[in-house]
């Protein structure tokens, strides 16, 4: 937009503001699909705290509409799902999925066992409630 249409008060009209594209950058022609179960597993989780379709593994966390609230949240969904502790730091110094995979990398020591686990955590997400439960109880 070149200029802002003005209210009669003299202020910005935001009635007549076009809507902005819920996530034109996800849909770039630079993006770059996950290629392992581990870059798969976060980018469900960055899209879901996001609230977008899809996030590339080069696409940036804030870029993409990440802030320090949705930073915190994102900590906690992969502490949660994954059991690995990132920091707010690392987040900020590695804001792309190929990197946090890294950093995740060198936290576990085991890019096997990492994927391992990613794997899993797909597999358990395909399952229905009553699914997880059934399994549970067998154990």
């Amino acid at each position: 937009m070149e200029s802002f249409q003005l209210s009669p008060n003299g202020k910005v009209d935001r009635k007549v503001l076009p809507i902005p594209d819920k996530n034109p950058l996800s849909l770039t022609e630079n993006y770059v699909a996950p290629r392992t179960a581990i870059e798969e597993v976060l980018a469900v989780i960055w899209a879901e705290i996001l609230e977008v379709e899809r996030v590339g593994i080069e696409d940036d966390f804030f870029l993409l509409g990440g802030h320090s609230l949705k930073a915190i949240q994102l900590i906690s969904k992969i502490r949660q799902t994954l059991e690995i502790e990132i920091s707010v730091r690392q987040l900020f110094n590695h804001s792309t999925i190929s990197q946090l995979t890294q950093v995740m990398i060198k936290l576990v020591g085991n890019e096997g066992l990492l994927n391992e686990i990613a794997v899993t955590v797909q597999e358990i997400s395909q399952l229905s409630p009553e699914e997880v439960q059934a399994l549970l109880s067998q154990s």
